[in-house]
C-alpha cells in the first residue's frame, strides 16, 4: 500500500476564456491614484510614440500576416527609438511591449511592460488585462498540446504563460505536474514552490469566494505533490517542512498528518509519528476515508494493531467497503489478533469469495478458534477448487469526483468465454452512488487479464465492492 497520492494535475487542463483587454496607447490617464501608490512619471507623446501608435493600429487592422508582421516591426523600432531618445517615458516601453507581443516575443514584452510599470505604476491597471490575455493564449496552446499527448511540447507554452503573467497559478501547477511525470524532479519542486508562493500570498484574499475555494484545493495538491517528490527523493527533511507548512494553515487535515507521520518514520522519529497516529485515532470527527488513510499510514509503519483499529472504524462507517474490510482482516492477522480475525474473515469471504488470500485468512481465523478440520476443508475444497480469481482489486479515486477500480482476472480452469463483474461505488456517507458492469475475457489457464471499471461522477468515491454476475458459482 502507498501512503501518498500520485502526482496529479492541479488545474483542469481545459480551454479557458480570455480576459478583457485594454487598448493600446498612453492609458492610465483616467485611472484614479490608489492610496499609497506612487504617481511615477506620466506618459507623454512625442514623434516616436505617435509613429509607434500608428504602426500598432495598422498592424492590428491588417489581415495579411506578412504585412502585420512588418507593421509590428515598425512599431517596435519606433518605440525603441523613443526609449533611446527619452528613456524616462513609460509610454515608449509600453508600446515596445505591445509590439513584442505582436511578434510573439513574450519575454521581451514582459521586460518592456515591467519597466513601463516601474516608471508609471498606474499602467498596471491597463497592462494586467493585456498580460492575462496573453497568459490565456499560451495556456490554451498548452492545453492543445496536452490533449494531443505531447507533454514536453506543452512545457514551453506554459513557461511563456508564466513569463507574461504571474497572477494565476494554473500554469505553475501544471508545470510542476508535467515535470514530475517526465522525471524532472528538481524542476517540479521549483514550480510547485513557485505556485505555493502565490497560493499563500495576499493575492488569495483578493479573490472571489469560488476562486478562493479552487486555490485552497490546489494548495493542498501542490503541497502534497511537492512533499511526495521530496520524500521519494530521500529529501525527508524538506518533505517534513512541506507538510508542516501546509498544516500551519490546515492543522486538521488527516492526509497531511498521516503523510507527515510516514516521513517522520523514514527519519527514525517513530515516537513523533506514533503521537500523530494516536491523535488521529482519538478524534471523533473523522469519516471513513480519513480512518482509511490513517490505517494505511499505520500499516506502512508496521503498527498493525492500530492499523486494524483504523481500518475497522472505516469499515464500520461503510460496511460495503471491500478494501477497508480486507485491510482490517489482513492487519488483524499481522497483529496476531486472531480471535478478532475470524468474524472479519467470515464477512470478507462473503463479500470477496473469488480470492485465495481471503480463504487463507479465513483458515487462520478458524484455526485460532480450534476448528482445524474446517480450516483444512476451506483450503482443500473452497480455495483449491476456485475456477478463477479476482485479484489485486484497488480503488483509485479521482480528484473532483469519480474513480476507477483496477483488478485482474486470474484463470485456473475456465475454458473460454468471459466473466461478468458488477462494481458498486460508494460515497463519503456510505450511500451507493453508481454501479458499473464489465465483461472480462477469460485468458488461458494460469494467465491474467487486467480490467478497469470507471465511474464518471462529480461525487467523491471512497469505497467499492464487486459481485461476479456470471458464471454463477
Amino acid at each position: 500500500m502507498k501512503f501518498l497520492r500520485r502526482v496529479v494535475l492541479a488545474a483542469s487542463m481545459v480551454i479557458v476564456a480570455g480576459a478583457c483587454a485594454a487598448g493600446s496607447g498612453g492609458g492610465g490617464g483616467d485611472t484614479p491614484m490608489p492610496p499609497g501608490m506612487e504617481e511615477g512619471v506620466p506618459p507623454r507623446d512625442n514623434m516616436f510614440t505617435r509613429t509607434a501608435a500608428l504602426a500598432l493600429s495598422q498592424a492590428m487592422q491588417n489581415a495579411d500576416p506578412g504585412e502585420r508582421q512588418s507593421r509590428y516591426q515598425e512599431a517596435l523600432q519606433a518605440a525603441l527609438d523613443g526609449i533611446a531618445n527619452d528613456p524616462g517615458n513609460p509610454q515608449s516601453f509600453r508600446q515596445a511591449g505591445e509590439a513584442y507581443v505582436g511578434l510573439n516575443d513574450l519575454a521581451g514584452a514582459d521586460s518592456m511592460w515591467t519597466t513601463a510599470e516601474d516608471l508609471y505604476p498606474l499602467y498596471s491597471f491597463d497592462l494586467d488585462p493585456l498580460r492575462e490575455q496573453q497568459w490565456v493564449n499560451q495556456y490554451n496552446l498548452a492545453v492543445n498540446q496536452i490533449q494531443a499527448g505531447d507533454m514536453e511540447g506543452a512545457i514551453p507554452q506554459l513557461e511563456s504563460a508564466h513569463t507574461i503573467y504571474k497572477g494565476r497559478p494554473e500554469a505553475m501547477l501544471n508545470l510542476g505536474s508535467l515535470h514530475a511525470q517526465l522525471g524532472n524532479d528538481d524542476d517540479a519542486v521549483d514550480w510547485y514552490r513557485t505556485a505555493l508562493e502565490l497560493l499563500r500570498s495576499s493575492e488569495f484574499d483578493a479573490q472571489p469566494a469560488d476562486i478562493q475555494a479552487t486555490w485552497s484545493e490546489n494548495e493542498e495538491i501542490a503541497a502534497f505533490n511537492l512533499a511526495q517528490i521530496l520524500a521519494n527523493a530521500g529529501r525527508n527533511e524538506e518533505a517534513e517542512v512541506a507538510y508542516r507548512t501546509y498544516l500551519e494553515r490546515s492543522p486538521d487535515n488527516v492526509t497531511a498528518l498521516s503523510n507527515l507521520a510516514v516521513v517522520l518514520m523514514a527519519m527514525d522519529r517513530n515516537e513523533e509519528a506514533a503521537e500523530i497516529y494516536q491523535g488521529l485515532l482519538a478524534r471523533t470527527d473523522l469519516d471513513a476515508r480519513d480512518y482509511y488513510v490513517t490505517g494505511i499510514g499505520l500499516y506502512n509503519a508496521e503498527n498493525y494493531s492500530m492499523a486494524a483499529q483504523a481500518f475497522g472504524r472505516s469499515y464500520e462507517l461503510i460496511p460495503e467497503s471491500r478494501d477497508a474490510l480486507y485491510n482490517y482482516a489482513q492487519a488483524l492477522y499481522l497483529a496476531g489478533e486472531l480471535d478478532e480475525l475470524y468474524p472479519a474473515a467470515v464477512s470478507l469471504a462473503e463479500m470477496d469469495p473469488h480470492n485465495n488470500n481471503v480463504y487463507r485468512l479465513l483458515a487462520q481465523g478458524l484455526m485460532a478458534q480450534g476448528d482445524t478440520a474446517e480450516a483444512a476443508r476451506v483450503l482443500e475444497e473452497e480455495m483449491a477448487t476456485l475456477e478463477f480469481e479476482i485479484d489485486g482489486t484497488m480503488l483509485q479515486p479521482f480528484g473532483g469526483g469519480g474513480g476507477v477500480v483496477n483488478g485482474e482476472l486470474l484463470n485456473h480452469s475456465l475454458e473460454g468465454g468471459s466473466v461478468d463483474i458488477r462494481v458498486f461505488f460508494y460515497g463519503t456517507d456510505g450511500a451507493e452512488i453508481g454501479v458499473q458492469d464489465i465483461s472480462v475475457p477469460v485468458p488461458a489457464a494460469e494467465m491474467r487479464e487486467v480490467f478497469r471499471v470507471e465511474l464518471d461522477t462529480d461525487q467523491d468515491v471512497v469505497a467499492y465492492r464487486y459481485e461476479v454476475i456470471s458464471p454463477e458459482p
